[in-house]
């Protein structure tokens, strides 16, 4: 999950006797994304003490956590804005808004996916000219998984896109 950028929930981290998990979490997260990444302490979540502390990846395992929290950590697109913890979805790397008026970026067609998503994905690694193996190894995934997207039809292919 760390690698894959997710904003990730975690509920119930860590208890008297389970001490260890955030930490560990804490340690697999860092490989992965930067210190500064924002994460939310949730403890009591809509009860009448609930209380919300706002930290870092870095900083996590610090907090007061227990078995009535709930720990969000953000992805490499998280923000804390005036109170809030916010992930925008990515329209800011589709859309250049300029003087209220909204131009597509380069390569950017309204109405399809950004070409940094899914299908964007799928259609660069159907592109690139390299072999599964070679796929799995710069993606991180199997190389089955890899071999599968490859063989797919270009039909099959043109219906996602759709």
């Amino acid at each position: 999950m760390a690698y894959a950028d997710f904003v990730v929930a975690l509920y119930n981290p860590k208890s008297g006797r389970r001490t260890r998990q955030i930490v560990e979490a804490q340690r697999l997260f860092l490989r992965h994304r930067r210190p500064d990444t924002p994460v939310a302490i949730v403890k009591s979540a809509y009860r009448p003490r609930q209380r919300i502390e706002f930290t870092t990846l870095e900083r996590m395992a610090e907090a007061d956590i227990g078995m009535l929290t709930t720990v969000l950590i953000g992805n490499s697109n998280t923000i804390v804005r005036d109170g809030l913890m916010v992930t925008p979805r990515g329209y800011s790397n589709k859309y250049e808004v300029a003087d209220g008026e909204r131009a597509t970026r380069d390569g950017e067609q309204a109405g399809r996916s950004l070409s940094t998503g899914l299908n964007g994905w799928l259609q660069t690694i159907r592109t690139s000219g390299l072999d599964a193996t070679q796929l799995a190894a710069d993606y991180r995934l199997p190389e089955d998984y890899i071999a599968a997207l490859l063989d797919e039809t270009a039909d099959e292919y043109a219906d996602t896109l759709d």
